[in-house]
């Protein structure tokens, strides 16, 4: 009996050896629901819009790491959103001393080094304010990130004494990561992105200095003559303090009512163990069409955040949205807008 156990406990150690090794497999996710109200209402008192609540937010992220003989590491990941969202991102990464590749859906060089300044966890504010036809070139945000989660090619430099570079190329902008393998169709265009970052800390004093660069072809068969956008900022740390500011371009054709405009976004936030709070500043403003007026958007707004145990986070934020539109078209009191919002929820990472 003892010698068919041997035997068989031999067999067993021989087959693990020569087991192929699968990478190692990992898997996290996160979910937020927020309760929120806001009050909107016309310049003509004609109109209010009372807005109450619930917004959810949740993600299952699976990811994959393996290395191979030669010291490169291979990793790649998953990210599924809920809330009937399917696959959000979709890619790998090949990783080494020259830096990282990555080819997939997931975010551009603009959007990795494109840096602002803390508004919390509590997100962006367009779920409770009804913008009215307001043009917005930028959205809720100061850079060009048109690119998304599109499919892409992405490469970063490691990190050469602080400073770190990327630039990424998306061929096709329909294409997305709902997990399609269609050829490129050429509806649409494509977009060059290129980033970097310096930062530097000494003595508990930190600077952030980062520039972002997007330029969107135009070569679709819808083509127009395209779009590029800048995108600047600073951020600096002293203790526990942080003040940054944020500049963003968007430069178009005025073929259409929302392809050229500004950003500036600026705040100052305070950490403490847990607890985290903030004051943030943004102006935006949106050319219309060829011989249009400007559209414009101002949003001033307060943050507190706090760790309530590990894993989860209550955020909160009270903010005031105003919009105008400009003098032509939509130059209707109809369309200028002024509202105050506040947001509160909880997060749990996993």
């Amino acid at each position: 009996m003892k010698k068919i156990l041997f035997a068989t406990t031999a067999i067993v150690a021989v087959a693990a050896l020569n087991a192929p090794a699968y990478a190692d497999i990992s898997m996290s996710g996160s979910m937020k629901q927020q309760i929120g109200m806001a009050n909107n209402e016309e310049d003509s008192k004609v109109a209010e819009f009372a807005t109450f609540d619930i917004q959810s937010d949740s993600e299952i992220a699976f990811k994959y790491t393996t290395s191979l003989d030669n010291g490169i590491k291979i990793s790649g990941a998953i990210e599924l959103e809920g809330d009937g969202a399917g696959i959000d991102e979709s890619s790998f990464t090949i990783q080494g001393d020259f830096g990282s590749v990555m080819i997939g859906a997931n975010d551009g060089s603009g959007d990795d080094f494109a840096d602002k300044p803390s508004r919390g966890d509590i997100g962006n504010h367009d779920n409770y304010i009804v913008s009215r036809g307001l043009n917005n070139a930028l959205g809720d945000n100061a850079v060009m990130d048109q690119s998304g989660d599109h499919q892409k090619i992405k490469y970063t430099t490691p990190n050469l004494g602080g400073l770190k570079m990327g630039v990424s190329y998306t061929p096709e902008m329909a294409q997305g990561g709902g997990g399609s393998m269609a050829n490129r169709v050429g509806d649409t265009s494509s977009e060059i992105e290129f980033g970097m970052q310096y930062s530097f800390d000494m003595d508990g004093t930190g600077v952030d200095l980062a520039y972002a660069f997007g330029k969107e072809g135009g070569d679709g068969s819808t083509a127009t003559e395209g779009r590029k956008g800048h995108h600047a900022s600073v951020i600096t740390k002293f203790g526990d303090f942080k003040a940054g500011v944020a500049y963003g371009r968007v430069m178009g054709s005025h073929e259409s009512a929302d392809d050229d405009g500004r950003a500036l976004q600026a705040g100052i936030s305070y950490s403490a163990g847990a607890m985290g709070v903030g004051v943030y500043h943004q102006k935006t403003s949106t050319e219309q069409a060829a011989g249009g007026g400007e559209d414009t958007r101002v949003v001033n707004g307060i943050f507190l955040d706090y760790d309530v145990a590990d894993g989860v986070k209550f955020s909160s934020a009270i903010f005031n949205d105003t919009m105008k539109a400009g003098e032509s078209g939509v130059a209707s009191s109809t369309f200028n807008t002024g509202g105050w919002g506040l947001i509160g929820g909880l997060k749990v990472s996993f």
